[in-house]
Parts: C-alpha cells; sequence; structure tokens
C-alpha cells in the first residue's frame, strides 16, 4: 500500500463500508484490521497534505483526494462518539485501545499543522481552507475525548479564531458545548465569531420559513 494511487483506493474502499454501515458492523464483518491499517495509511497522507500545501498550491484533481482522506478521518471519529457503547461490547480492550492510538496520530497531524500555521505568513491566505480541514478533524475528535488533547486544544484555539472566517468555526462548535470547563472563553475573538456564526444560521433559518 506504499503507492498514493493504492493508499487512496483502500481509503476509499472503507469509507465506503463505514458510509454503509458503522465501526461496530466492520468489526463484526472482519474488517477491522483493514480499519486500522487504513487509518494509518490516512494519516500518511495527512502528513503529506498538510506538508505540500505549506509550499504550494494543489490542483483541484490532488485536493479531491486529500478531501477524501479529511473525510474518511473525520466520519471514523464521528462513528467511535456515535457507537463508542456498542463498540466497546463489541470488540476487545486491546482493540479498541489500538483504534484510539491510530485516531490520536492523525488528531496530532492536524495540530501540528495548526501550530505551524503563523510561520507562513506569506501563504497564509492560500493555507486558509486547510485550516479549515484541520479544523474539522480537531473539533470531532474533541467531542469525543477532550482530555486527551486540552492543551494543544486551548492553544490550536488563537490560531482558528484569528485566522479563520466564522462559517469555518463550526465544526468546533460540539466541541466547545463538550468542553469540561469555560478556559476556551477566554480566547480573543472567539465569543464574537460564535455570535457571527450563529446569527447566520439564524438567518439562513428564518429565509427558508
Amino acid at each position: 500500500c506504499g503507492e498514493p494511487g493504492k493508499r487512496r483506493e483502500v481509503i476509499g474502499y472503507v469509507t465506503n463500508l463505514l458510509q454503509g454501515g458503522s465501526l461496530v458492523q466492520c468489526a463484526r464483518l472482519g474488517h477491522w484490521v483493514d480499519l486500522i491499517a487504513t487509518i494509518v495509511l490516512a494519516t500518511v497522507e495527512l502528513n503529506i497534505y498538510f506538508d505540500l500545501v505549506t509550499v504550494r498550491d494543489m490542483e483541484a484533481t490532488e485536493q479531491q483526494g486529500k478531501l477524501a482522506v479529511i473525510d474518511l478521518v473525520e466520519l471514523v471519529i464521528q462513528e467511535l462518539q456515535r457507537t463508542e457503547e456498542e463498540l466497546e461490547s463489541t470488540v476487545s480492550s486491546e482493540q479498541l485501545l489500538q483504534l484510539l492510538d491510530v485516531c490520536h496520530k492523525a488528531v496530532k497531524v492536524a495540530f501540528d499543522f495548526v501550530k505551524q500555521f503563523d510561520d507562513e505568513p506569506g501563504r497564509r491566505a492560500a493555507l486558509t481552507p486547510h485550516l479549515g480541514m484541520a479544523a474539522r478533524i480537531i473539533g470531532a475528535w474533541m467531542v469525543v475525548e477532550p482530555s486527551k488533547f486540552e492543551g494543544d486544544f486551548l492553544q490550536a484555539l488563537p490560531h482558528l479564531v484569528r485566522h479563520l472566517p466564522s462559517h469555518m468555526l463550526g465544526s468546533l462548535l460540539p466541541a466547545l458545548d463538550n468542553y469540561h470547563s469555560h478556559a476556551w472563553a477566554d480566547t480573543p475573538g472567539l465569543l464574537t465569531k460564535m455570535l457571527e456564526l450563529v446569527t447566520a444560521a439564524s438567518s439562513e433559518d428564518a429565509a427558508a420559513l
């Protein structure tokens, strides 16, 4: 699975499995090893993705492949949160820890990209959409296990708030709501952007009536 095309093929296969079922079904159908291996591959792709965008723009077809990786990682994390109790009664504790470990590595890649964002002043505008992708992964994970990356999350928030428009911060709302303290409220500009986000959503709902 070392070749990029083969990695994308495997990632697409497991994504289809998850979209048609759940993590629990993957385990029951004997696809657990495939799932773990695919998240490892996705983490490799994430590293490549974030490394590439810091030095050059990506072509449309190239970016589409990377977005599939973001979608997979986000889907796995959301499924983990949705089926956590059922999963605990389906797989062994070792298998669950294995899943958490490979997810941690993927989430850390997203946090590392956020940390280095300010080191690329000449490419900030071009990197903003990719920062939003990192925020999707971070926001999804902080709903599942906020204590694991608590320090990283509080350090990342100022960067995300400073550089992302309010509509790209929506993925963080569930994480903030689930957070065990209100330390995030001290982040400069965060409450203003959250208000902008909620106001825009309310306006869209009203227009749809």
